[in-house]
């Protein structure tokens, strides 16, 4: 029996691994972590500290940090199709919003492999009981 190549793998693969990433949001990063952050917007902080607004970018160009400033340079759902920057205080938000795995995502995908997987096996072994009895 030939086994599969690694780039046909990687090939068949990529589309469902692609289907698992998602935006999620997470407490602003200690300064020694910010730098491998894939940003991809913020929370703003609400009322009381709640959560209040997320801008989101749609494409994000750059990322800076300082110290109390956080500075991302993208196309914004507002601003149509142009690049632009928008600089926030990290006292005014709640949260940053990053590009990760998602856990749900990843389950549902990787049950509808394994349900996939036992039903299609299920349907061959059904269809060769269909002849009758052994003898």
């Amino acid at each position: 029996m030939m086994r599969p190549k690694a780039g046909v793998v990687a090939l068949v693969a990529a589309p469902f691994l692609v289907g698992c990433m998602g935006v999620r949001s997470i407490a602003i990063p200690e300064p020694a972590a910010r730098s491998g952050q894939e940003v991809r917007g913020v929370v703003l902080s609400g009322v009381g500290g709640s959560d209040g607004e997320r801008l989101e970018a749609r494409r994000v160009e750059d990322v800076r940090w300082t110290d109390s400033t956080l500075a991302i340079t993208g196309v914004f759902a507002s601003s149509g199709d142009g690049i632009e920057t928008r600089e926030f205080s990290l006292d005014s938000l709640s949260a940053i919003l990053v590009r990760g795995l998602d856990v749900n995502r990843t389950s549902a995908i990787i049950a509808v492999a394994v349900v996939g997987t036992v039903a299609a096996i299920a349907l061959i072994i059904n269809g060769k009981g269909d002849q009758g009895p052994l003898r």
